[in-house]
């Protein structure tokens, strides 16, 4: 089974040496918890994707007991300074 939507990583934890466990929101299949094979390298395409609070595309596959998440387009937030007078 393989779905695709747009999900927000609400939490990244390190898992294992080279992998990150994510919860994924999504609007359309609620939480989804999967695992990001290889994530933790340097040279991964998924090193962006899988951090905290980035809203992406993903292509979620199950395996046997987890979903393996693949990044297909990831969304570029910039961070704006608020100018506070007073």
């Amino acid at each position: 089974m393989e779905l695709k939507a747009a999900a927000i990583v609400a939490r990244c934890v390190n898992y294992k040496e080279s992998d990150k466990m994510l919860t994924l929101i999504t609007r359309e299949h609620g939480r989804l918890d999967a695992i990001a094979r290889g994530s933790r390298n340097t040279n991964s395409k998924l090193l962006a994707c899988t951090q905290q609070f980035c809203a992406s595309s993903y292509c979620i596959k199950r395996a046997s007991a987890t979903r393996c998440a693949r990044a297909i387009s990831s969304i570029r937030f910039t961070r704006c300074a608020a100018s506070t007078s007073g």
